[in-house]
């Protein structure tokens, strides 16, 4: 697993961010994969699946004096793990919730993939495929 944070409140500027990373990360591991001297495995296609969502978390470190990792909880921790398991073919490998969705709209495609019931969560949310940066033009 990756798992990557912002740290500030900018959260439109955060998504736009986890949207670009997500794309560039998605492209790299299509490379990787088309590369047999990285991938040898014909038999087991390499394939990695992304989520992204958005909201307010809480960080502590472990380890008292000497700390040895951080650990995070929050909803959006929680929705992105369980988002992440529903992407496949048909839903492309980028998975967004809709509050990521509504900030990042603006400089990307997205595709209404409807509503889940989230393992976990009392109601179904709305999620949604990243498609890819929008261009200049409009597109």
């Amino acid at each position: 697993a990756i798992f990557a944070f912002w740290d500030e409140r900018a959260e439109t500027r955060h998504a736009i961010a986890a949207c670009r990373a997500a794309l560039a990360l998605d492209g790299l591991t299509r490379e990787m994969a088309a590369d047999r001297s990285i991938w040898s495995f014909e038999e087991f296609p390499l394939r990695m699946d992304w989520a992204l969502a958005t909201g307010r978390v809480v960080i502590k470190s472990m380890g008292g004096d000497r700390p040895t990792g951080l650990s995070m909880v929050g909803e959006p921790v929680v929705l992105a793990f369980r988002i992440e398991k529903l992407a496949d073919e048909t839903t492309g490998p980028i998975l967004a919730c809709a509050q990521t969705m509504q900030l990042a709209a603006d400089r990307f495609s997205f595709r209404d993939l409807g509503e889940v019931q989230a393992k976990g969560f009392e109601s179904a949310r709305k999620i949604f495929a990243l498609i890819g940066e929008k261009r200049d033009d409009g597109g």
